[in-house]
């Protein structure tokens, strides 16, 4: 269900294959983590629009725009509940006849689960995962496998709640294992966590609720928290930066 802010910056990673939907990337095979600020003649969208995002986040907190991704994450527990309940035998129904095998993406002969799952450990990865720390108040939801296969995924999804941000979407790639890079435009890039650059947004209207968003980086792992609120408050933004510090901690 992720898109990672497409009018900020650009994932390059190779045939990527995500749980809902694929983010913007291109073939770039040495990569191995690099994360690039760039000038916005390099990015697919306009300066003039960049800016003009940039100033709204200024004035109003928030960009004023529908996304359809906000009400996916607050539904995102029904979809969990379904999903956890129907796909937790997955080799049960791979081997059913009666089963439809076109809702399993596949690499080669190998059929793999992006289903979202209790428990990651669920989940083959194709790296060791420490798992997030839940404040109280805070309950996980799911998780879900996201990236490439490499005998083992490279990234993986964590949808949870939290009392303070809502409901929110974790995602953590390994993009060394994936030879994956990053680039963000100059213009909206920001050095909020670990002095690497990321970026922040916040869209939505009072129609939908808001999507606080913020993608991180380290030299390994490209890093992306997402909370859906009801209601825009300013002083999540400043929640969401510090929980993303203590994710980026963790997993380090």
């Amino acid at each position: 269900m992720k898109k990672i802010g497409l009018t900020i910056l650009t994932i390059i990673i190779p045939s990527l294959v995500y749980a809902n939907e694929p983010m913007e990337f291109t073939t770039f095979p040495k990569a191995d983590g690099a994360v690039n600020v760039v000038s916005s003649s390099k990015m697919s969208v306009s300066s003039e629009q960049l800016i003009k995002e940039k100033n709204e986040m200024q004035t109003k907190g928030y960009v004023e725009k529908e996304n359809p991704e906000i009400k996916e994450l607050l539904t995102i527990k029904r979809t969990a509940e379904y999903e956890i309940k129907n796909f937790k035998n997955i080799e049960k129904i791979r081997n059913n006849p009666n089963k439809n095998t076109m809702q399993f993406p596949q690499y080669g002969s190998v059929y793999v689960d992006t289903h979202i799952k209790a428990s990651y450990k669920e989940i083959k990865l194709a790296f060791p995962y420490k798992e997030i720390p839940m404040q109280e108040g805070s309950t996980i939801i799911g998780y879900a496998a996201i990236g490439e296969w490499h005998d083992g995924w490279t990234g993986i999804n964590v949808f949870f709640e939290n009392k303070d941000l809502g409901i929110c979407s974790y995602e953590l790639n390994n993009m060394a294992i994936s030879h994956g890079a990053v680039n963000i435009s100059e213009d909206v890039a920001r050095y909020d966590i670990n002095k690497m650059p990321n970026t922040l947004l916040v869209e939505g209207s009072t129609k939908s609720g808001f999507l606080y968003r913020i993608n991180f980086f380290d030299s390994q792992f490209s890093k992306s928290l997402e909370c859906a609120k009801t209601k825009f408050d300013k002083s999540t933004t400043n929640k969401l930066i510090g929980f993303a510090k203590v994710l980026d901690n963790t997993q380090a």
